[in-house]
């Protein structure tokens, strides 16, 4: 045994700091699983795997449809628009919609169970400013209804565009 200094006994390792290294390493590993649990789908041809959107592609996007003219016509006119994000992942694209305020009703569709369960998580933490008008299903983008929806998101790979394309005709 070597003899250790009494400062070195007992190292103080701050609450905060352990918290940071637990929610990190939490947040690591759901992220993680989000992403492994959408594979089978897109092994299948079925949908895209999990990839975050960021701000910036959120406001490039939401800038567009804002300055689309049948679309600035419809909210002038004072028409309820239907959003909905096929693969809303973990909702942000959904609440994102909500907030932009043009849209009557924002859902969200994803056949991934854990981020289905985290997109409900964070519509009960926004509270009730979205909660009546943002929804979230789990279930698959091919059996989801589109007839009622003015616009529709999704991030999608090749090889499911096409049938894509005939389904929102």
């Amino acid at each position: 045994d070597l003899p250790q200094d009494k400062d070195h006994q007992h190292a103080n390792v701050s609450p905060k700091l352990n918290a940071g290294i637990v929610v990190g390493v939490g947040g690591f590993f759901v992220l993680n699983m989000a992403v492994l649990l959408s594979l089978p789908p897109v092994l299948r041809g079925k949908g895209a795997p999990y990839l975050p959107t960021f701000n910036r592609q959120l406001d490039s996007m939401f800038r567009l449809l804002r300055n689309e003219p049948s679309l600035k016509s419809r909210v002038a006119n004072g028409e309820a628009l239907n959003f909905m994000d096929l693969g809303s992942g973990d909702g942000r694209i959904v609440f994102r919609a909500a907030r932009e305020e043009i849209f009557h009703k924002c859902t969200g569709v994803e056949i991934n169970p854990l981020l289905h369960i985290i997109a409900t998580f964070r519509k009960i933490l926004h509270g009730p400013k979205y909660f009546s008008i943002t929804s979230f299903h789990l279930k698959d983008i091919w059996s989801t209804p589109l007839h009622n929806t003015h616009v529709v998101a999704i991030y999608g790979l090749a090889p499911i565009m096409d049938k894509l394309g005939t389904k929102l005709k």
